[in-house]
């Protein structure tokens, strides 16, 4: 079983609840807590891999936090909140650690990308344009015919460094990409299948204090905007231009 943090908290969630048998099995506080220690150790030991001690103290730690704050939700919910059914009271500090974990997931995402955002300038002979670059490590894509590495952008990049250019334009292949600089298509991998991306050649653009010359983009009409917050995404390449990121 992989070592992810949903386990840990469906785990620690699992072992907590029953934790529910000193309600039903009196016990002193010392027979107590070697009870929760020693249902920490059995999960501990059943969820997760770990070859030396070191890695099991770890585990044990990550796990007896959990452990403890769902097993001290459940008491606030039970004793300050007066809730006295354990069924509602389990389900209510349930929901609320999901919710946490999915408020904390978003965060640590929002920040990994902005880790990996930068601000960027386009150059064309006509025209400038100012704009959020997501660098992704995972875009290899490379045009076939001048084998140059492609950075993506979204249609709001195109349009407004060539307003001439409508979605029309681009889909029914007319006669204005022409102004486009070495403009052609070429064979891009979608979830959907294969399909063809236009590409074009901007002069410049403007990243980290450096400046790259002859820059291929590619056009995709995916909306990457809203997962990663830019209108371009850089090719692996530029991780050596922004600095070795």
């Amino acid at each position: 079983m992989k070592e992810k943090g949903r386990f840990f908290f469906l785990s620690a969630v699992f072992a907590a609840e029953l934790s529910v048998y000193k309600l039903v099995v009196p016990l002193d506080k010392v027979g107590q807590i070697i009870c929760q220690i020693g249902l920490v150790v059995v999960f501990s030991c059943i969820c997760f891999e770990f070859v030396t001690f070191k890695k099991f103290l770890q585990i044990f730690a990550s796990y007896f936090v959990s452990f403890l704050l769902y097993g001290g939700l459940v008491l606030v919910l039970g004793i300050y909140l007066q809730i006295e059914s354990v069924v509602l009271i389990f389900v209510a500090a349930t929901g609320l650690c999901f919710s946490v974990g999915i408020i904390l997931k978003h965060s640590r995402r929002r920040k990994m990308v902005g880790n990996f955002c930068f601000q960027t300038k386009l150059k064309t002979a006509t025209n400038c344009l100012e704009c959020k670059a997501f660098l992704d490590t995972g875009n290899f894509l490379f045009d076939p015919l001048t084998n140059k590495p492609v950075s993506l952008v979204n249609f709001k990049v195109l349009t407004n460094l060539f307003k001439e250019i409508s979605l029309e334009d681009v889909l029914l292949r007319s006669d204005k990409l022409k102004c486009l600089k070495n403009a052609h298509y070429i064979p891009f991998k979608t979830l959907n299948g294969k399909d063809r991306i236009l590409v074009f050649e901007v002069d410049e653009i403007f990243l980290n204090g450096k400046t790259v010359k002859d820059v291929m983009l590619g056009l995709c009409l995916n909306n990457f905007n809203s997962s990663f917050g830019s209108d371009i995404i850089l090719h692996n390449d530029f991780a050596n231009a922004i600095g070795g990121v």
